[in-house]
């Protein structure tokens, strides 16, 4: 950690708080309503698409960093494309005629990227926007939008949305397994979620507790932005049934992703158990959830830590960033000042930040930079798996490796 100033150095004991929050009135573009979308091919609207090469000028290059993603889906009103640039997400409507593609007003969040990823996300909407047409074979997606301006895309992982019709829900299940509550008693990350199998954008951070109440009764509390779920989970063999379930009722810049879910959770529905994989699915709506690492302790924290990527964008290089925990203190530098002060942690991971302090060194060439005494004001989720150490919050999440 590079040494903190002393003497008649001046210390802030603020914090700098930096949570983006978007709203859909914050979104560029308008949103127009789209014609009614015809029929399209199942493998194309099934599936998420990962962007891999995009050639703004008729040449190919090899997408860097965090890759957008682009989903199809129909829905009353038309066709809907949304997904992520890599640094913002993005929807809007599209018509289609047999391969031909125009697309709407795109509405994206405003979040700042760093440069190079601005540049890939602004190459990536503008051919998005002039799409013409598209053409779609086996695994591999590619969308026109001149002769040779185009974005290629593979399916992502995993296939299908969709639980094929004939493989019987819950077939993974082990043969004569009878799920307990104590088994999945514990903290999750709500990792994927499926409605009218279509998948829903997550924010970073969806925790989802469940409490074991009897032997096939727990308690959940979870959510998916703002608002939390809470409710009765009841299992039945290889069957689990929500409800009834509860919600605050808080007023969101966006509600997408937890009123899926809400709709989603209703009734019974089949359930398997993998490993630290839990998902469960009914007809119209699939859940995944990933079981959390245990919650960190001080002195599991103990050492020092530097910066590997924001967001998965990888760290400057030339902007050193690093943390250090000892005895209930957290110190470190931001690339431009140093700070330090003490921290607790909960039991559920949360680290809380007090009494920080830091040098006054103005950094202009680093106003658009995220900052990192901003993020440990946030009280973040903290995650340690072997040398590597995760801080969510706010929709960012950072990581860092043990030194």
């Amino acid at each position: 950690m590079p040494p903190a100033h002393t003497g008649a150095m001046a210390f802030l004991s603020s914090l700098f708080l930096s949570a983006a929050l978007f709203s859909s009135a914050g979104l560029a573009g308008g949103a127009a309503p789209a014609p009614q979308a015809p029929a399209l091919p199942a493998n194309l609207t099934t599936r998420t698409w990962v962007l891999t090469d995009l050639a703004p000028g008729g040449k190919l290059r090899r997408v860097t960093g965090e890759r957008p993603t682009l989903t199809w889906t129909v829905q009353p009103g038309g066709l809907q494309l949304s997904g992520s640039t890599g640094c913002n997400t993005y929807r809007g409507p599209a018509t289609v005629t047999g391969q031909q593609l125009k697309v709407s007003a795109l509405a994206t969040t405003r979040r700042g990227c760093a440069p190079t990823q601005a540049q890939q996300e602004n190459d990536f909407l503008t051919l998005l926007r002039g799409a013409s047409h598209y053409r779609l074979s086996g695994q591999t997606l590619t969308v026109y939008a001149a002769s040779t301006a185009r974005l290629v895309f593979t399916a992502a992982p995993g296939g299908s949305m969709t639980t094929p019709s004939n493989t019987p829900a819950g077939a993974n299940t082990p043969t004569g397994t009878t799920l307990k509550a104590a088994q999945l008693a514990g903290d999750w990350q709500l990792t994927d979620l499926r409605e009218g199998g279509q998948a829903v954008t997550l924010p970073a951070d969806a925790p989802f507790t469940f409490t074991a109440s009897g032997t096939n009764t727990l308690r959940l509390s979870g959510m998916a932005g703002c608002n939390r779920l809470m409710g009765e989970v009841t299992l039945s063999g290889a069957g689990l049934t929500f409800g009834p379930l509860a919600a605050t009722r808080m007023a969101c810049e966006d509600m997408t992703a937890e009123q899926a879910l809400s709709r989603v959770l209703q009734g019974s529905g089949q359930v398997t158990l993998k490993g630290d994989t839990l998902t469960w699915h009914r007809s119209g709506g699939e859940v995944v959830l990933t079981r959390r690492a245990p919650a960190a302790t001080t002195a599991d924290l103990s050492g020092s830590y530097r910066l590997l990527s924001v967001n998965g964008t990888a760290a400057d290089a030339r902007r050193t960033v690093s943390l250090t925990f000892k005895a209930g203190q957290v110190g470190g530098f931001d690339g431009c000042n140093s700070f330090g002060g003490e921290y607790s942690l909960d039991k559920a991971g949360h680290l809380t930040a007090g009494n920080l302090v830091t040098t006054l060194r103005a950094c202009p060439d680093q106003l658009d930079q995220p900052i990192l005494t901003a993020l440990l004001g946030q009280a973040p989720t903290v995650q340690l798996r072997g040398r590597t150490l995760t801080l969510d919050a706010g929709g960012e999440r950072w990581v860092f490796e043990r030194e």
